[in-house]
């Protein structure tokens, strides 16, 4: 079938005139002015391109060009981009540093530099004898104008929530912790899980939804130039914004989003905790993070191997390979070599 001949699809929500287009998803490249239209008044632009690592995209998409070739097609593209966003907005460009280092000129020429942020996440693969195991990406933050930027709606706890004046901001001020920092440890989107798709690279739903929801208001428009699994797009719409997507491979398009996933109503917090931080009612009991890892050992210590099969996410395999390691580390003086680490 010849790429002209591939139609856009849209989602919408809504009837009569109060009907609006909430999603918009095309084949092709976002270079195009026919696939993405200038002065479309786009707020955010979330992606993570091709590496041309030579990863498998689908039969139309060369993850493996000549470095220039590479560069030129996404200079054309972030250009493009640019002329589509609104006055005030933001891009962000999920990458490996040492080739958005190489792009830097390329990507700077219309776009303003804003700040770059490390995305850390354990790894099982890209060992090296000759060099530390690369386990991170590099999150380049794009400005257009001055957008308007909400860090304030996903926070951390406090480090120290027993200080007398991060009381007050507590209790008195209803703060519930301060701004992350420009560094975030997010798991890779694991093959196991439910939002996995038979893909070669997908960005965790987590990182996305921080980004979106410190960036962008319910009803903006969100869009992704490569939009692969199209997560950037779904993760949108269950926010409440709109969504815009493309990809050349034809193929992606089973993974678009649907009216299923928009959620104009979605209930959203003031402010939240971002998911990394789990433990955030600990600081309304006075609890410090050091001190809660304390309680956390001594209770993974003295409790049994059948309380510990029945905390959440444990199971009795678990709690066997824990006990056992606990036995054999034992010291003379009945203490631990390892601790809740070997767990």
């Amino acid at each position: 079938m010849a790429k002209s001949k591939r139609k856009p699809s849209f989602v919408h929500y809504g009837e009569g005139d109060k009907e609006i287009r909430i999603g918009e998803f095309h084949y092709g490249s976002a270079a195009d002015p026919k696939v993405l239209e200038p002065g479309k008044g786009i707020k955010l632009f979330l992606t993570d391109p091709p590496y041309n690592l030579g990863f498998d995209y689908g039969p139309e998409v060369n993850d493996k060009q000549p470095e220039e070739d590479y560069h030129q097609m996404m200079e054309d593209v972030f250009d493009s981009c640019y002329e589509a966003a609104d006055d005030d907005a933001s891009l962000f460009i999920i990458h490996y540093p040492q080739d958005l280092a190489k792009m830097w000129p390329r990507l700077t020429k219309k776009w303003k530099f804003h700040q770059w942020i490390t995305w850390a996440y354990p790894a099982n693969f890209g060992h090296s004898t000759k060099k530390w195991t690369n386990a991170s990406r590099t999150i380049l933050w794009l400005t257009k104008g001055d957008p308007e930027f909400f860090g304030d709606r996903v926070v951390q706890p406090y480090k120290n929530p027993t200080d007398r004046r991060i009381k007050k901001l507590i209790h008195e001020e209803g703060k519930m912790g301060t701004n992350l920092y420009n560094w975030w440890n997010v798991n890779l989107c694991k093959n196991v899980s439910k939002d996995k798709r038979d893909y070669s690279n997908q960005i965790p739903e987590e990182l996305l939804e921080r980004i979106i929801l410190s960036t962008t208001n319910k009803g903006d428009l969100v869009a992704d130039p490569f939009s692969g699994t199209f997560s950037t797009s779904r993760t949108a719409m269950r926010l409440g914004r709109r969504a815009w997507g493309c990809d050349l491979n034809p193929e992606v398009i089973k993974w678009r989003p649907t009216i299923t996933d928009y959620k104009p109503r979605a209930r959203i917090p003031k402010q939240q905790y971002d998911r990394e931080y789990p433990f955030y009612k600990l600081q309304e009991a006075g609890l410090t993070e050091e001190q809660f890892n304390k309680i956390a050992v001594h209770l993974f210590e003295t409790a049994t191997e059948k309380q510990l099969s029945s905390a959440p996410g444990i199971g009795k395999k678990k709690a066997k390979e824990f006990r056992e390691s606990l036995r054999a580390d034992k010291k003379k003086d009945g203490t631990f070599q390892t601790g809740i680490d070997s767990f």
